[in-house]
């Protein structure tokens, strides 16, 4: 029937947004969280960002970015998310 279709159908991720509702200031530092998730996510596990230092984040986003072929603008989004990460 259909319940069975249902239930086999992959799950929305509309639960999975609500469940990570997180308040962001404004677009830029969302953008940069949405960046963060697309292409750090893909190789490794999320880093909690104040697991690290202003002074070490200085040193690894270069690196990744590298490594994920992000555009300088890309790269720029993604420190105003990790500053605002560090701030809070």
């Amino acid at each position: 029937g259909t319940l069975a279709l249902m239930s086999c159908s992959p799950k929305t991720t509309a639960a999975d947004t609500k469940e990570k509702a997180l308040q962001f200031p404004n677009t830029e530092v969302e953008e940069g969280y949405n960046l963060t998730a697309q292409h750090c996510a893909r190789c490794h596990k999320l880093k909690t960002v104040d697991n690290y230092t202003r002074e070490q984040w200085d040193k690894i986003l270069p690196n990744m970015a590298k490594k994920a072929k992000l555009t300088p603008e890309q790269e720029a989004t993604i420190n105003e998310y990790i500053n605002w990460e560090l701030n809070n």
